[in-house]
């Protein structure tokens, strides 16, 4: 019956006259407070051994490797604008040398143009007075053979006049017999 007592004690509506006990009830004694306190710092203290060390140096380790990565960051950062500013230079540079050689193969393939021409020239005019001696060199030989065939005409008429005493009339018939080719 103890155990059903207190139940029904406990669950009795407070005295409204009795605002001792309500303000008793609501502060603990001060041995529990003292004791809940005094657990609370033990647990603060050996939560703070176990895991603060090691979340601190957890933290500070990661607070320099994001440090490191950063400062390398930057230290990259500045070495790729050098490298683009040395690549730029060497670009720039070699544009230049490749309008030097463009220019310089031009030119010296107007020298080549020229001298090419100049020798065609050359090798023309030689060709062409070559031909004009061999062409003065046959019409030569074409009047000297031409000459030599009219005095071999002139010789055959005139021994076939000798040899037939033929008269005028026989002459001309002779010299244009030759001329028409009969």
């Amino acid at each position: 019956m103890n155990g059903i007592n207190i139940y029904m004690f406990e669950n009795r509506a407070p005295n409204v006259g009795d605002i001792g006990g309500i303000i008793e009830g609501l502060f603990p004694s001060l041995y529990v407070m003292l004791a809940t306190i005094g657990a609370f710092i033990v647990t603060l203290i050996i939560l703070s051994k176990l895991f603060y060390g090691p979340v601190k140096k957890m933290m500070k380790k990661r607070h320099d490797f994001i440090q490191k990565n950063i400062d390398d960051s930057i230290i990259l950062n500045e070495e790729s604008a050098e490298i683009k500013s040395l690549a730029n230079d060497e670009l720039i540079k070699s544009k230049l040398m490749a309008i030097e050689i463009i220019s310089k193969s031009q030119k010296e393939s107007e020298i080549l143009k020229e001298h090419y021409i100049t020798e065609g020239k050359k090798e023309a005019d030689r060709l062409i007075k070559e031909a004009n001696i061999s062409i003065n060199f046959k019409l030569e030989k074409i009047a000297e053979t031409r000459n030599n065939d009219i005095v071999d005409v002139a010789m055959i008429i005139s021994q076939k006049i000798i040899s037939e005493n033929v008269h005028k009339e026989k002459i001309e018939e002779y010299l244009n017999g030759y001329i028409n080719g009969k």
